[in-house]
């Protein structure tokens, strides 16, 4: 029940902030990010960050470890869940958002190595974020996860 509320939760967290990470599954014609688990269970972390949630980033990013270990093999997979499970681990929501620079760098290297999964994604980044810099979004008005609420549209965009 906890899980269909956050979900929820999620969902409109999205569509307020125009994003797209409610799209739940692919529509004919749209991107494959929309159809990969991994890259919408990581929009859901973003989106959380963007709205300076972090009990609901911490709930995202057990999604993306349980996609990542299930799709990926080798390094790439096990980095993929560490920064996850350093999400889940941090105390507070500066800590969870430098583990979520770690996310997004491992993120952007999945997406080089998977081009066709990057066909609709934008790549964000933040001058001002601390570690990594860059984030993807599967659709929508920029939302900046590292600054949260106080500066969500601080950035711009970026290439893969």
């Amino acid at each position: 029940m906890t899980f269909c509320k956050n979900m929820i939760w999620i969902a409109w967290l999205a569509l307020l902030l125009g994003t797209g990470a409610a799209q739940a599954g692919p529509a004919k014609g749209k991107s494959n990010a929309t159809s990969n688990k991994l890259l919408v269970s990581y929009d859901a972390v973003r989106v959380a960050f963007a709205a300076d949630n972090l009990k609901l980033a911490k709930q995202a990013s057990k999604r993306v470890a349980k996609h990542a270990k299930s799709m990926l093999q080798g390094k790439l997979g096990k980095h993929l869940t560490a920064a996850a499970k350093q999400i889940q681990q941090s105390k507070s929501i500066a800590a969870a958002r430098l583990a979520f620079g770690r996310l997004s760098k491992h993120i952007v290297t999945y997406l080089k190595a998977h081009p066709k999964q990057a066909q609709g994604i934008q790549v964000y980044f933040c001058p001002m974020a601390k570690g990594y810099k860059k984030w993807i979004q599967v659709k929508g008005t920029m939302a900046n996860p590292y600054m949260g609420k106080r500066m969500l549209m601080c950035g711009g965009k970026a290439k893969l």
